[in-house]
């Protein structure tokens, strides 16, 4: 996975992104950055010149977590590759492992968005 990873190994990875954003950081000294690419987007966070992936934002059903889940996915899958341990508030599902959580938006038993997000 490439969270907390330098944004130059996603970029070697996956090359050159169809978009980048910039937006001044709320949270750190300099620019927070989106590196959009089709079906997932990388959130980065500044540290001096560098950028490292702070979220991984899942936008359509053509990407799947380390486990296989896809946007889409009927509750029963993510369980199945999961299991049952995980908080739930509202329609969110959020299952903790280490610095990392898996956020997931559930409606009808099916997932409708989800990302993963570095905890700090």
């Amino acid at each position: 996975m490439l969270l907390n990873q330098h944004i130059d190994d996603v970029l070697d990875l996956l090359g050159t992104p169809l978009h980048v954003h910039y937006t001044p950081s709320c949270a750190f000294i300099g620019y927070d950055r989106i590196f959009m690419y089709p079906g997932v987007h990388f959130h980065t966070y500044p540290v001096g010149d560098d950028d490292f992936v702070r979220i991984i934002d899942f936008r359509d059903d053509s990407r799947t977590t380390t486990r296989g889940v896809r946007l889409g996915a009927a509750w029963s899958a993510v369980v199945a590759a999961y299991g049952d341990d995980y908080v739930a508030s509202y329609d969110m599902r959020t299952f903790i492992h280490g610095d990392t959580s898996l956020v997931l938006f559930v409606e009808n038993d099916e997932v409708v968005a989800m990302r993963y997000e570095l905890i700090h």
